[in-house]
């Protein structure tokens, strides 16, 4: 999945890894949409909608019939979904990381709840891209916002497994 621009406009377009294979629009409206996430069960696409100003975060069925709710209010960007699934993370226009619990109603349409704040330092904002994620047992990382000297080499570890025994 990426967002492909088109000079105004952006959308997310499904891209096959298969030789040959089609790529097709996933989202494509007369706005931009982008930095779309997958819900771990493949049932839901979270992403930005800059159908209002401004941007807010939205997430879709992705069957037959989409179906489409806003999660965030009064903006946001960088959404990431938890490991269960049943939670979406996102960042507020302010930087506030928040979270929202998703669930799904019996029509299959996804139900968001209302955002919560979680809790962790401001993050930052002005680019494409996600400076955040959730691990499989729940904890964030967060990129080093201090402004310090680039590293000069770095290390690889090969066969890193074989040492946790």
């Amino acid at each position: 999945m990426v967002t492909a621009l088109d000079g105004k406009s952006a959308d997310v377009w499904l891209v096959s890894t298969e030789p040959g294979g089609a790529s097709r629009p996933l989202l494509a409206d007369p706005f931009v949409e982008r930095d779309a996430r997958f819900s771990p069960d493949g049932r839901l696409v979270a992403y930005v909608s800059h159908e209002t100003t401004p941007s807010e975060i939205a997430i879709q069925t992705l069957d037959d019939r989409p179906k489409r709710e806003v999660v965030s209010v009064g903006g946001g960007t960088q959404p990431v979904w938890t490991r269960d699934g049943r939670e979406l993370l996102f960042v507020d226009p302010q930087g506030v990381l928040r979270k929202v619990g998703v669930r799904r109603g019996p029509d299959g349409r996804p139900i968001p709840g209302r955002p919560e704040h979680v809790g962790a330092p401001l993050i930052g904002e002005g680019h494409y891209g996600t400076q955040y994620d959730v691990s499989p047992n729940g904890r964030l990382y967060l990129l080093d916002r201090q402004r310090g000297e680039a590293p000069r080499e770095i290390g690889i570890v090969l066969g890193w497994q074989n040492l946790l025994r």
